[in-house]
C-alpha cells in the first residue's frame, strides 16, 4: 500500500517534493532542471525540495559538474537544509519510498525511447512534468501530468 500524500506539498512547511530518477549523464537534462529550479527559487514562485536519485558511475565527471552547478546556483543551502538532495542510485524499498514521498516527477531528457522511471512514477500515481519524447505519453499518470516540447 502507498501512504497518502498531503495537499500543499508533502514536506513540512508546504515544500513541493520533486523527484528526478535518472543516471547522471548529460542527455538526462538534470542541469536544465537545476537551472529552472534556481529561477523559481529567485522568483519565489514555489518552495520546493528536489531529490535526485541516480547513478553517477556512468559519467562521474558530469555528476560532479552537476553538484558544482547546484552549489553555484545556491541550491545546496536553503532554509537551513539543502534544497537538492543527491540520493545516489536507489533500489527496492528506497526507490519506492522516493516515489511515495514525491509530489511531482521531473524528466528533462531530450531523448527517451522507453523511460522506465516515468512508467514507475505513473504506477505510483505521481504526476509528471516531462519533455514529450518516446513512449512517455502512453503511461503518464492522468490528471496532472504535463508534457512539453523539448527545450521548453
Amino acid at each position: 500500500l502507498r501512504p497518502p500524500r498531503r495537499d500543499g506539498g508533502s514536506q513540512a512547511g508546504g515544500l513541493v517534493a520533486l523527484l528526478v530518477v535518472a543516471n547522471l549523464i548529460p542527455r538526462k537534462g538534470v542541469g536544465g532542471v537545476l537551472r529552472v529550479l534556481a529561477a523559481l527559487r529567485r522568483e519565489g514562485v514555489v518552495r520546493w525540495r528536489l531529490v535526485v536519485a541516480g547513478d553517477s558511475g556512468a559519467d562521474p565527471a558530469h555528476a560532479s559538474a552537476l553538484r558544482r552547478l547546484a552549489a553555484s546556483l545556491g541550491l545546496e543551502e536553503g532554509d537551513g537544509e539543502a534544497q537538492v538532495a543527491w540520493a545516489g542510485r536507489l533500489d527496492g524499498g528506497a526507490l519506492e519510498r522516493a516515489y511515495c514521498e514525491a509530489d511531482l516527477f521531473l524528466l528533462a531528457s531530450g531523448y527517451e525511447n522507453y523511460c522506465m522511471a516515468a512508467q514507475e512514477a505513473a504506477f505510483f500515481g505521481l504526476p509528471t512534468l516531462a519533455y514529450d519524447v518516446g513512449e512517455i505519453a502512453l503511461f503518464c499518470a492522468p490528471g496532472g501530468s504535463v508534457l512539453v516540447p523539448v527545450g521548453d
